[in-house]
């Protein structure tokens, strides 16, 4: 017999009761600590055969184990107090179990159908047997019963032990389980002396010599008892006295060291689970204080990565401050020598150049250009640039959206395409919008999880806030170099397909 433990996972725990068992197992043993078993937790379960309860249990409550009909034996601990009805019934392969001392009843049809039961023992806690609580139990043959169960519940002829063809009570003689043994024409086995004594019916003539057995213990068929007529006894020669048969314990003897058996249990069970109490504090303890020092070293780790973000990003706020006002007063300068070198009539259309510049302007506030688009602010003008200026149309053209203008000036579309290599960044002119776009996922460094934070988002607002002024200057600038009206300029930051940021600016403002 293979005992398997039980697993706290098979087992639903409310308040110290087991309310449900999900388990497979044959040979059972609940290891967790309870004090009561639910209704019908275990009822017709056909794969338990064997069962140990634990320490400490003390309900049972009705059909707990009904209909187990390959249960053969149970644990019964001594703690327990109490069994509800029909708590075994129906389990007809049980023959082995042992009833604590502690409980006061035998509730009605508990054992009911037990076929494999063939004895059993009523401990001396027991004052009274409900009825049908062995009935057709049809092997038991042996009963004991104390003098102190006083109490045996019938209904007409259903009594507690209706249907046990083969059963033979041992009590006390005089006790009542006699007297309902000799009541329901029982066969008995009595011990000491008692108010009932042995001999044969009144009625029956010329009875044959016997002798009165011996006050210790004596077997009683029911026609050979009666409670109120006591027949005369023949004397016969007097039988030789039997050897002296060894002391045996009192039953009072035997019911101490039950009880102090079962105290040294009950001592025993409660010092393990205070072990396991303080084992169990100790444990969680321990793992808070494993679990505080983690956190502190997170939180402490996280506030340095914060710090260094902050440090990180403060430094390219600044360095794009420097590049974005260096580039605004590049960009001035040129402009006012483009003035000087164009014609001085109104309305005029801006070079290539200048409109490349304005592009070299915001790459260099995002910060994105680097050193390449920064030296074109010092580039002169070339030759092909004045001839291209001296080839452009009228200026009635201007009325033309600012992807218009770019399309048909080659020499500011170049410009604006070579503004961005060997960057991130990407340009483009849609209508009369200069859309400046920058990819996070081109940055090796940088993960999807990192570029959707919260953090580097609020990174992101801060940098175009510090920017805003000039994005807005710089669509005034575009409209008045181009004429053309409505000029707007698009931020975006985005990660491969999603944006994360965008923003849009025209020379009235933030959008």
């Amino acid at each position: 017999m293979k005992y398997e433990l039980s697993r706290s996972k098979d087992l639903k725990i409310s308040d110290g009761y087991l309310m449900q068992y999900t388990g497979i197992s044959s040979d059972l043993v609940i290891a967790e600590p309870i004090t009561g078993i639910a209704s019908g937790v275990f009822r017709d379960d056909k794969a338990l055969s064997s069962v140990i309860l634990p320490d400490g249990l003390e309900v049972i409550e009705n059909h707990c184990f009904e209909n187990c009909s390959h249960l053969i034996s149970v644990y019964i601990p001594f703690s327990l107090n109490e069994l509800g009805e029909y708590a075994f019934a129906g389990c007809t392969e049980l023959h082995n179990v042992k009833l604590p001392y502690g409980l006061t009843k035998i509730e009605p049809y508990t054992f009911r159908e037990c076929h494999a039961l063939t004895s059993i023992e009523i401990p001396e806690s027991v004052t009274a047997i409900g009825i049908g609580a062995f009935s057709d139990c049809t092997h038991l043959t042996k009963v004991t019963i104390p003098e102190s169960v006083t109490e045996f519940t019938s209904f007409f002829d259903k009594h507690p032990f209706h249907g046990c063809s083969k059963l033979t009570i041992h009590t006390p003689a005089g006790s009542e389980a006699h007297k309902f043994a000799v009541k329901n024409r029982i066969p008995c086995v009595t011990s000491g002396t008692g108010s009932i004594k042995v001999g044969t019916p009144a009625h029956k003539a010329s009875p044959a010599p016997q002798q009165v057995s011996a006050p210790s213990q004596s077997v009683i068929a029911p026609e050979q008892i009666l409670q109120d007529e006591v027949p005369e006894v023949q004397e016969t020669a007097p039988a030789p006295e039997p050897a002296p048969a060894p002391k045996q314990p009192s039953r009072a003897e035997i019911r101490r060291a039950e009880k102090a058996e079962a105290k040294a249990r009950a001592e025993a069970q409660k010092q393990k689970r205070a072990d396991e109490k303080r084992q169990a504090i100790e444990a969680k303890a321990e793992a808070k204080r494993r679990a505080q020092e983690t956190k502190a070293e997170e939180k402490r780790l996280v506030q340095e990565a914060r710090d260094e973000e902050k440090r990180l990003a403060q430094e390219a706020r600044a360095e794009e401050k420097r590049k974005a006002e260096e580039a605004a007063a590049a960009r001035k300068a040129l402009r006012e020598a483009a003035s000087d070198e164009a014609p001085s009539k109104a309305g005029r259309k801006p070079s290539g150049f200048v409109a490349a510049l304005l592009i070299i302007a915001l790459l260099a506030v995002l910060g994105l250009a680097g050193t390449k688009l920064y030296n074109m602010y010092y580039a002169g003008p070339k030759a092909s640039d004045k001839e291209t200026v001296e080839e452009e149309p009228k200026p009635e053209v201007y009325t033309l959206t600012l992807e218009d203008f770019v399309k048909n000036n080659e020499t500011a579309r170049q410009q604006i395409l070579q503004s961005t290599d060997g960057t991130s960044v990407k340009v483009a002119v849609k209508d009369n919008t200069l859309v400046y776009t920058y990819d996070l996922s081109t940055n090796d460094g940088m993960s999807e999880d990192d570029a959707k934070s919260d953090e580097l988002k609020q990174v992101l607002e801060e940098n175009l806030d510090s920017n805003d002024k000039r994005f807005i200057e710089l669509c005034g600038g575009l409209e008045q170099d181009t004429g053309i009206k409505g000029i707007s300029v698009e931020v975006i930051y985005a990660y491969g397909d999603d944006i994360l940021l965008s923003r849009q600016y025209t020379s009235a403002g933030k959008q």
